[in-house]
């Protein structure tokens, strides 16, 4: 009878016991796992928190990698942005430095070419290659009277004491009044253009009423596609408002062309009610005189002095216009052009007068204005006033007989 109590209990106590010692033991576990040559059933527990401490590390590495390239990455943007502004700066730098080059450019060509016909044993464009011709300050920046030419002056006066090398050359065969014309460059000022990033202008380029769509290109090999005072690019494209062939008294687009004649350029105008009429001749006063005369036929009167002034209608003559052309590749090679220099435009000059925009012959609206036309519009009225006149006088008589 006693030994059967104390067999039944002593079951109950020794698993007690078991989980105890499985408890204390899964405690005393080190996390990094079982000690070398120690074999140790791992729980399921265990191994997940072996599992869990694996992913932290890696996710730890991870998130140390990924803030490395987030810097890298903001790094790398400064750097483009920064080349950005470089490249950005550069091409403002580059285009300034264009138009500084065209001016210049002119300038040199104009002082190294003095006469059509170069000395045999000089070089062109100057006497000896070592010495060169000095350009005064005023003559570079093309104003009079600032303070930075009176500076020059001053400095030009205390230099003329010290003995300057001189060179003798044969004189050409031209007369003196010939070499003061060659040899002095006119100085014109041209007005400001927009223009992309390379330098070059945008088209088209408007002037009141005049338009220039092309500049064209320059014929080098035959000498009549330039004169001494205009270059006639073959390609060159305008537009002019004026007034109508047919209807003087309304305005009228006329597209204006320079083409290829083979022995010379070919001057065309061509009005846009009328495309199929083409108004051609081999120099531009011609064509523009044949429209003159054309308006003064359709108004039966001299409205406008027929003056052919082509370089002027047509717009090669304007000086912004004839700087892009002079500026154009090719112009060194025209012999006889006599080389202009130019000026940009700055507000404390004023403002810009070209002469050939307050022509009547020119400008339409200075047209309506001229006094031919107000004449022939006068007489219109009085040729309809007496028309009305006869008309009345026709009537009363009528009807006095029919009172008889």
């Amino acid at each position: 009878m006693f030994a059967g109590p104390q067999q039944q209990t002593h079951p109950t106590a020794s698993s007690s016991l078991t989980e105890n010692m499985q408890h204390v033991h899964q405690e005393a576990m080190p996390a990094v796992g079982p000690r070398p040559g120690q074999s140790v059933n791992l729980t399921p527990q265990i191994n997940g928190r072996l599992i869990q401490k694996r992913y932290k590390l890696k996710y730890k590495k991870l998130r140390k990698v990924t803030k490395q390239m987030l810097f890298m990455n903001a790094a790398l943007c400064d750097e483009v942005v920064k080349g950005e502004e470089r490249v950005t700066r550069a091409k403002e730098e580059r285009k300034f430095l264009l138009k500084k080059l065209f001016q210049y450019q002119a300038l040199s060509d104009a002082t190294a070419h003095p006469s059509s016909r170069p000395h045999p044993t000089a070089t062109p464009g100057f006497a000896n290659p070592q010495i060169v011709p000095r350009i005064s300050v005023q003559e570079l920046l093309g104003f009079e009277g600032s303070k930075l030419g009176v500076k020059a002056k001053k400095k030009e006066v205390k230099k003329k004491s010290a003995p300057e090398a001189t060179i003798s050359v044969a004189p050409p065969s031209d007369t003196l009044e010939t070499k003061k014309k060659t040899r002095a460059p006119i100085t014109k000022l041209v007005q400001p253009l927009p223009s992309d990033s390379s330098g070059r202008p945008i088209f088209p380029i408007e002037f009141g009423g005049l338009t220039v769509h092309s500049i064209g290109e320059i014929v080098t090999d035959r000498p009549n596609f330039h004169s001494v005072e205009h270059i006639y690019p073959v390609g060159f494209c305008s537009t002019r408002v004026y007034a109508r062939m047919t209807n003087p008294d309304e305005k009228c687009m006329y597209t204006c062309n320079i083409s290829d004649g083979q022995d010379g350029p070919l001057f065309e105008i061509s009005p846009d009610d009328n495309p199929t009429l083409r108004l051609s001749a081999h120099t531009a006063s011609e064509c523009h005189l044949t429209m003159l005369n054309a308006i003064n036929k359709a108004k039966n009167w001299e409205v406008v002095e027929a003056k052919g002034k082509g370089p002027e209608f047509f717009g090669f003559s304007h000086p912004t216009i004839q700087n892009l052309i002079q500026s154009c590749p090719g112009a060194k090679k025209c012999n006889s052009y006599r080389w202009i220099k130019f000026e940009v435009w700055r507000p404390e000059y004023g403002e810009i007068t070209v002469p050939s925009e307050n022509d009547a012959s020119i400008n339409f609206d200075v047209l309506k204005k001229s006094p031919g036309f107000k004449a022939a519009a006068l007489k219109n009225q009085a040729s309809s006033a007496s028309a009305d006149a006869g008309l009345r006088l026709l009537l009363a008589r009528q009807t006095e007989d029919q009172l008889q």
